[in-house]
């Protein structure tokens, strides 16, 4: 049987739109696959938002931004 996957990682720039389906970097079965994503080069290359959405909560349950000096800052 496969696993359910139950993380989405959304990867976009927030200047151009919001994000949406068009914007799925990936989808995992557990969190800290979902944070690996999150934390990926190509994730995060010419993106400067990326969220982690669980299925079950219905909600994005962890948020990285890039700031204007090009850090990236955690947001939970």
């Amino acid at each position: 049987m496969a696993d359910l996957k139950r993380f989405i990682v959304f990867a976009y720039d927030d200047y151009e739109r919001g994000g949406g389906c068009n914007d799925i970097h990936c989808v995992t079965t557990t969190f800290e696959e979902a944070e690996q994503a999150a934390y990926s080069d190509e994730a995060r290359n010419n993106n400067d938002t990326v969220e982690i959405y669980d299925i079950q909560k219905e909600k994005a349950v962890c948020s990285f931004y890039r700031t204007v000096q090009d850090e990236w800052v955690r947001d939970e």
